[in-house]
């Protein structure tokens, strides 16, 4: 399991930074994954955990977890270089992408595919000859 390299909230949404497990990126996720309740609202990636109590507001947990996936594909890419994080990613199992690429968000206990989570407003195609 990962070692806690410090804690911190905002309001009451709590965030918590690993220690990196460089040689077992998405084995670090799937051991705190394990010890997570099932109903429980959380995002995970190698290096971050945020957890919220359901009646956070869902806006403020979001964020938060957006925060710490930026956070986190930013340190990919500079101890990878923009190009290796893509290829690491797209070369890893694809049950095992999410947790080292965009990270695990549950809400509720229901999984969200990355493209699905509440910040994401869907694509709305223009009509033929509408500007």
């Amino acid at each position: 399991m990962s070692t806690v390299r410090y804690r911190y909230s905002a309001g009451p949404i709590q965030i918590t930074k690993h220690h990196i497990d460089w040689e077992n990126l998405p084995g670090s996720v799937e051991a705190r994954l394990k010890a997570v309740t099932v109903d429980a609202r959380f995002y995970m990636n190698p290096e971050y955990t945020v957890t919220g109590p359901a009646d956070a507001p869902l806006e403020q947990f979001v964020k938060q977890a957006r925060r710490v996936q930026v956070l986190w594909n930013k340190r990919l890419a500079r101890v990878f270089g923009a190009g290796g994080r893509k290829r690491m990613v797209k070369k890893a199992d694809p049950a095992l992408r999410q947790l080292i690429g965009s990270g695990v968000m549950v809400l509720e206990g229901v999984p969200q595919n990355p493209k699905g989570w509440p910040d994401v407003q869907p694509h709305r195609h223009q009509a033929a000859g509408s500007r």
